[in-house]
């Protein structure tokens, strides 16, 4: 028997705007884009200081569940088609990363989620199964690409220290892991504290056999927010926005952002790249 309520009757507008095709017009959509889906409604009605009733429900809970599996396994078969029958998707690799760096953003999301109190409990089940959905996709892409493409090294490795407490984040560890780079306050072996961005060098490795790190300071001249000012990128027209992304750019994220062009709205992916004094744009199949 089929459960009515008035809770899953209302419940599927919280989706309404950010449903996305399957079957046979898989091709409408991307990965990138179901996931920035789930990042926004994770970050915005799923966030613990902003839940509304409607999500407290058990029937609720499952509703947005059921809705988890089924783009999940969306996102598999759209990955398997993207990258096995699709030659034209110009840089595989980059794509799976930034997939992989879209679900971990997620993931770290939920689990400080998880972690507020006081917290219904079925708001913490929902929390802990869309990650167990989101970290078997990210499981699934690690175990399926990760022999398909050439690499100088297997895996790559890096120890990153701490000084008073301070250092990389495992997520900021992972970007700068993945090849891009991260601004963080530092200070001198004479205890002067300085900002720079960190990049590793993975053509070169120190006497304990990690990679260099180059660090591009504030006198090297790359300048963030001139950078993403060249873009018409909608998010900076709103102080807060515009704040978000910049630290998730320092962050070393490739962030999604929302570009105007010729009179229309486009989903796209931003990256700062320090070393070349600029930003990177690229569109849902990572071109």
């Amino acid at each position: 028997m089929k459960i009515i309520s008035k809770t899953t009757k209302q419940l599927p507008l919280l989706f309404s705007h950010w449903r996305v095709n399957k079957g046979k017009d898989l091709k409408t959509s991307s990965p990138s884009i179901i996931l920035d889906k789930w990042n926004t409604i994770i970050n915005g009605r799923m966030n613990p200081l902003n839940t509304h009733d409607d999500l407290l429900a058990a029937e609720a809970v499952q509703l947005i569940l059921n809705e988890s599996e089924d783009d999940l396994q969306t996102i598999r078969l759209m990955l398997i088609e993207d990258l096995i029958k699709k030659p034209n998707v110009m840089d595989k690799e980059q794509y799976v990363k930034v997939n992989q760096a879209l679900l971990i953003r997620i993931l770290d999301n939920l689990f400080a989620f998880s972690q507020t109190r006081p917290l219904n409990e079925n708001i913490l089940l929902l929390y802990n199964t869309l990650s167990q959905h989101l970290q078997s996709t990210l499981d699934f892409i690690e175990d399926f690409f990760s022999n398909s493409f050439d690499r100088k090294d297997e895996k790559a490795e890096q120890t990153f220290y701490l000084y008073k407490g301070k250092g990389v984040t495992g997520k900021e560890a992972f970007n700068l892991l993945d090849g891009r780079s991260v601004h963080k306050d530092l200070v001198t072996k004479e205890g002067q504290p300085y900002k720079a961005w960190m990049q590793l060098d993975f053509e070169n490795k120190d006497k304990n056999n990690n990679f260099e790190v180059k660090q591009f300071h504030e006198k090297y001249g790359f300048d963030l927010k001139a950078a993403v000012e060249k873009f018409p990128i909608t998010d900076l027209k709103e102080p807060d926005k515009e704040k978000a992304l910049m630290q998730s750019l320092q962050k070393g994220n490739v962030q999604s952002v929302t570009i105007e062009k010729d009179g229309s709205s486009h989903k796209m992916f931003i990256e700062a790249d320090p070393q070349f004094k600029k930003v990177n744009l690229y569109d849902s199949n990572m071109k």
